[in-house]
């Protein structure tokens, strides 16, 4: 086939696909609604809640942050991502 794709329409190996479909409306509509209810004041106190559990114990917390702040990296750029979120850090690290 000439569109990248094998007789089953399975994208062959390097075709990374189309740019995949765009987001819809109603996404959109409920990410404005959510911005506009939750502060930035209020954000940084849900955050400072997360990092508190996490520390506490709570792995729903853990892997919440390590979503934000880590996102999904194969294990073998784990250590290069850490790295460079800890030379954003201010000077002392984390408190």
């Amino acid at each position: 086939m000439t569109d990248g794709r094998d007789d089953k329409g399975r994208f062959l190996k390097g075709n990374g696909g189309g740019p995949g479909r765009p987001q819809r409306e109603t996404e959109r509509a409920y990410l404005t609604a959510l911005v506009g209810v939750v502060s930035l004041r209020a954000w940084r106190a849900i955050c400072k809640q997360a990092v508190a559990d996490a520390r506490a114990g709570d792995r729903h917390a853990r892997e919440w942050l390590g979503r934000y702040l880590i996102g999904n990296v194969e294990a073998e750029l784990l250590a290069e991502r850490i790295k460079e979120l800890e030379r954003m850090l201010p000077r002392g690290g984390v408190r």
